[in-house]
């Protein structure tokens, strides 16, 4: 989304901005793993998602927001993703939890 559709992205940030919340980007995260979903590569999707869920535990958000529809579905399948692994699923249905369907940008409420 800041690649292609950068405009989109700046506008996500400022309306969140505008509504008192703090914008926190990290500089670490990875893809949410859409593509890799949509082409069966679930060893990549799980990497993925193991990554991105060790990131955003560091900055204790209270939400996660993606404004790209995909990845804010995809981040929402991470509990699915990853129910079978004991170390990962209860972080994952936390990560989902805090996923809102509108991740690649985070928020924490002032």
């Amino acid at each position: 989304m800041n690649v292609v559709y950068a405009e989109a992205s700046r506008a996500t940030v400022n309306v969140l901005i505008e509504n008192h919340c703090e914008v926190v980007t990290p500089k670490t995260q990875r893809c949410c793993g859409a593509p890799h979903a949509e082409e069966g590569d679930t060893s990549t999707l799980r990497d993925l998602a193991r990554y991105n869920i060790d990131t955003f535990e560091q900055w204790n958000l209270d939400y996660i927001v993606a404004d790209c529809a995909a990845c804010a579905a995809q981040t929402k399948e991470y509990v699915h993703l990853l129910r079978d692994e004991p170390s990962y699923h209860e972080r994952a249905i936390a990560f989902s939890r805090r996923s809102a369907t509108s991740p690649s940008y985070s928020r924490r409420f002032r």
